[in-house]
């Protein structure tokens, strides 16, 4: 990904691009028939990195409240 992103951003001529920018511009300047597509790849995986986000913050809370709760009822006994 790192190789991709460098060549990438010399075609594009930016000093750097995060992860969404370099998956739309490999599309951007890929072969014509993915071109089209530039904007949905990178819409897409913004939405995808947030949803990933959101799932792995959501799972960390179900952790954290289930330790204390543990301690919680292991404290009162």
């Amino acid at each position: 990904m790192v190789k991709t992103s460098q060549q990438v951003c010399v075609e594009a001529k930016k000093p750097s691009m995060g992860f969404a920018e370099t998956c739309g511009a490999a599309f951007e300047f890929g072969p014509k028939r993915l071109r089209p597509w530039a904007n949905f790849a990178r819409t897409f995986i913004d939405y995808t990195l947030t949803c990933t986000y959101l799932a792995a913050l959501c799972v960390y809370v179900v952790f954290i409240a289930e330790n204390f709760k543990e301690v919680g009822a292991n404290t009162l006994k």
